[in-house]
């Protein structure tokens, strides 16, 4: 499958500062073939990369479907970009939220 050509854009806006406003483009693009790993992430210590690298399998399961329902209506866009569980648990019924539970801020670098 070819993910180069299938992108969702969203155009919005963002606060700056003294309350002015700037045009953000934010796209989304499917995972591709390709599963990436906590190596590529520079994720350092066993445990850390072991947890990341369970994370990326489930989310590679669940992306075709993730993908459509986000290409489907400007909404779930919308959602995806202001809460991304949130968006999860409405395109996945039965999204395992406790995959989530075993990540922590500081496994990326």
């Amino acid at each position: 499958m070819d993910t180069n050509e299938r992108t969702v854009q969203l155009k919005t806006s963002v606060a700056s500062s003294g309350n002015n406003k700037e045009i953000v483009h934010i796209g989304f693009k499917p995972m591709g073939d390709t599963i990436p790993t906590a190596e590529d992430y520079g994720t350092q210590g066993e445990e850390n990369k072991q947890k990341l690298n369970a994370f990326l399998k489930y989310m590679k399961s669940v992306d075709e479907q993730f993908f459509k329902w986000l290409e489907a209506d400007a909404q779930n866009a919308i959602l995806f970009t202001n809460n991304p569980v949130k968006a999860l648990k409405t395109a996945i019924p039965g999204f395992d939220e406790t995959i989530l539970n075993n990540l922590s801020k500081d496994m990326l670098r």
